[in-house]
Order: C-alpha cells, then sequence, then structure tokens
C-alpha cells in the first residue's frame, strides 16, 4: 500500500543517513523503523485525520507533522512502547489543536459585535430592511436622521418592559 505523495519525512531520514551521533536510534534502524510504521499506518492515519478535519490536504499535513514528531521523538533517544498507538494519539491532539486554532480565528467576541441578528428574520428580509434604512437615511439631513434615531431608541427603552416584565423599567 502506498500513497501518491510522499511526505516530508522521507527527505529528513536521508538527509540524517550516514549520521550515527546523539544518543538515539541509529538513523539505518531508525530509517526502517520509520519506513515499516508508514507502510504499515499512514492510510488508516490519513482516513481518520479526513474523517476529523474533512480536508484531505490538511490530514496530509497532520500526518506528515506526526511522522516527523515520531522521527523527532525517537531521534532524541526516547523510547516509544506502543507506537501505533502514539502515532493515533499525536495526530488526534495535533488534529485538535490545529481545528481549535482555526476555530478561534472566525471567534467574534460579545463586545465586537455590533448588533445581534434576529434568528427569526431570514437573510432577504434583512436585506431588504437594511436597503429601506439606507434609503430612509439618505433623504434625511444629519439633524432629522439624529431626532429619528433618538426617537426610536427613546421608544424601544418605553417598550421594552412590557415585553421583559417590570423589572426592567427606568
Amino acid at each position: 500500500m502506498s500513497l501518491p505523495w510522499r511526505p516530508v519525512i522521507w527527505q529528513l531520514v536521508e538527509q540524517h543517513e550516514d549520521s550515527r551521533s546523539g544518543g538515539g536510534a541509529p538513523n539505518g534502524d531508525l530509517e526502517q523503523e520509520v519506513a515499516a510504521l508508514y507502510a504499515e499506518h499512514a492510510v488508516r492515519l490519513l482516513r481518520y485525520a479526513e474523517t476529523i478535519t474533512r480536508n484531505r490536504d490538511m490530514g496530509k499535513d497532520a500526518v506528515q507533522e506526526v511522522f516527523l514528531r515520531y522521527f523527532a521523538e525517537r531521534r532524541y533517544g526516547n523510547s516509544v512502547e506502543n507506537p501505533r498507538a502514539w502515532l493515533y494519539r499525536v495526530l488526534h491532539n495535533h488534529l485538535l489543536d490545529r481545528l481549535d486554532r482555526a476555530a478561534m480565528k472566525y471567534e467574534v467576541s460579545a463586545e465586537g459585535a455590533d448588533e445581534v441578528l434576529d434568528e427569526c428574520v431570514d437573510a432577504e428580509m434583512r436585506l431588504e430592511q437594511t436597503q429601506t434604512a439606507q434609503e430612509i437615511a439618505s433623504r434625511l439631513t444629519p439633524r432629522e436622521l439624529d431626532c429619528r434615531v433618538s426617537a426610536s431608541k427613546v421608544s424601544l427603552t418605553r417598550k421594552l418592559p412590557r415585553y421583559w416584565g417590570s423589572a426592567l423599567a427606568p
């Protein structure tokens, strides 16, 4: 079973083929170990990563990262008792970290939100209301617009206690 893409880990293994320094596993043995693990687990790891991310490219990157981390772990002399479990655990944690970081990019704080959209209003109705408001605003002078905005705020604060109870009354 071979994958149509060649992971970055092979380039690292090739660069360190002749080097046998450091306290880790000798590179010839390490190369064979990583190659055997890759042949045995890469396809299933990729499938698992794609299931979590729903993105093939992100899955490929994650699998390469996991084998790179395994190579580094073994290179520095650390032993891995159960390589299959280690690979899956590191892949799972790596993917969760990446997805959390991606979700944080799109998160909007409550302070940054200009308005809270009404869930009952669909997008077309919202667009129509926005266009109507823009047309009205374009026909008013700045002073008239300020007066209208102030009047609508006062009207809204008077109506709220009816909807939310008298505890909110000014």
